[in-house]
């Protein structure tokens, strides 16, 4: 059952993550809205190639302005990221506010081999992206 009361000495996930996450937003948000300098990448520096998470700054920026298709095109996965942290921190809130029971779903080996595999497969198509798009 995926629906659960947390556990005696369970980690409260929700509890943890949800100010560390609101945190983090907080600070880039100031951050972006202040105008600061942003860090140089060094490996689009020394290769000329796009990182892995080249366009997260800029795909934010839009996010924020409303420019979802703009958002999208600069990193898909930091878009879909971007919403699944939102996602994460209304359930979040909802169980610690109503005192609900925590999803704590449970997978197989070979199910949890399969997520892997899905997440390389989806880095290595948004990098795919990033660099035929020359972001």
């Amino acid at each position: 059952m995926p629906w659960q009361p947390l556990r005696p000495k369970e980690t409260n996930h929700e509890a943890i993550w949800l100010p560390v996450s609101l945190a983090a937003l907080t600070g880039i948000w100031t951050w972006l809205r202040l105008g600061l300098p942003l860090p140089a990448c060094l490996f689009h520096k020394l290769t000329g190639w796009a990182c892995p998470t080249c366009g997260v700054t800029r795909c934010l920026r839009a996010a924020a302005k409303g420019q979802w298709t703009d958002a999208l095109a600069f990193n898909p996965l930091a878009f879909a990221g971007l919403f699944a942290l939102l996602a994460f921190n209304l359930y979040a809130a909802f169980v610690l506010i109503g005192r609900r029971p925590r999803w704590r779903p449970e997978f197989s080996k070979a199910t949890a081999q399969r997520w892997r595999i899905a997440a390389w497969i989806g880095l290595s198509l948004n990098w795919g992206w990033l660099l035929w798009r020359h972001v």
